[in-house]
């Protein structure tokens, strides 16, 4: 069994939110071809009791404590020309250390690398096949919010955009093959990245019918009054809280004109503010 290092971004597991879903159902699938040495940083302290149980999964297991807001005031202070802030956030010495160290022994010739952020640990190695998952063109989300924003976010924001994008391409260039979350989104990575077409794909994310078979019997979580119907996802970060919004106002007035009961539910983890689903989706209820 060959050895291989595995980057992420955030511990993946437990699989509890969209981004460590997709890193643990990767991990797994390589776990059964390769001895894994993950390195990967833990952001969130309610992940800590399950790094044993993760360690079990791994060749060797590396996990590096961030703190989200000391890393922002490193990323300010790394910053440089031509550099988004997003690489200077996830940079940490321990961990380059760490790689470079399980490199300089000659016995890991493969790498897969999870979120374009952990790339540059790997952007030199070029005697090892590497595989980036992107997961999504990054760079657009940091385009939408400036789109939205007034100054000065207006600016930081559409910087990360140009310069992020600007490395997503670069990465693309130096990693032997690159993966996206759809057919859609590598598409239009394409359309942005066209030198990049040929060394880029996607895998779907998928759907675990055994775990959501319709066969299953489970006690329906609402008293039925109509049709029922439900986001679920974190709500502290601001693509899902727009999506969530952006239904409400624009699809359910739709909805309720063929089903008038019809009702919306967010059913998320980490909501920002108490009231925030009311203000933002009035027709939640």
């Amino acid at each position: 069994m060959r050895d291989l290092l595995f980057l992420s971004h955030r511990v993946p597991y437990p699989p509890d939110k969209g981004e460590k879903i997709r890193a643990w159902h990767m991990f797994r699938r390589l776990a059964g071809t390769f001895r894994i040495h993950l390195g990967c940083f833990v952001d969130d302290a309610a992940d800590w009791p399950h790094v044993e149980e993760l360690r079990q999964h791994c060749a060797e297991l590396a996990c590096f404590p961030l703190n989200r807001r000391l890393q922002r005031a490193k990323a300010l202070l790394r910053l440089r020309r031509g550099q988004p802030l997003s690489l200077g956030y996830f940079h940490d010495a321990r961990l380059a250390s760490w790689v470079s160290g399980k490199l300089a022994g000659g016995a890991i010739g493969d790498a897969f690398v999870f979120s374009s952020a952990m790339a540059p640990y790997l952007m030199d190695a070029v005697h090892v096949r590497r595989v980036l998952d992107m997961v999504d063109v990054d760079s657009e989300k940091w385009r939408s919010y400036a789109a939205q924003a007034g100054w000065p976010a207006q600016a930081i924001w559409a910087r990360e955009a140009r310069t992020l994008l600007a490395f997503e391409r670069l990465a693309a260039q130096h990693f032997d093959h690159s993966l996206f979350v759809s057919r859609h989104e590598w598409q239009h990575f394409a359309a942005l990245a066209p030198e990049a077409a040929s060394r880029s794909g996607w895998i779907d994310n998928g759907v675990d019918t055994e775990h959501f078979s319709p066969d299953l019997a489970f006690a329906a979580p609402f008293a039925r009054r109509g049709a029922e119907l439900v986001f679920t996802a974190r709500m502290d970060y601001r693509p899902n809280i727009d999506a969530a919004s952006w239904f409400a106002r624009e699809v359910m007035p739709l909805v309720r004109r063929e089903r008038p009961h019809a009702r919306f539910f967010i059913v998320g983890a980490s909501p920002r503010g108490r009231c925030w689903t009311s203000r933002a989706c009035p027709v939640s209820r």
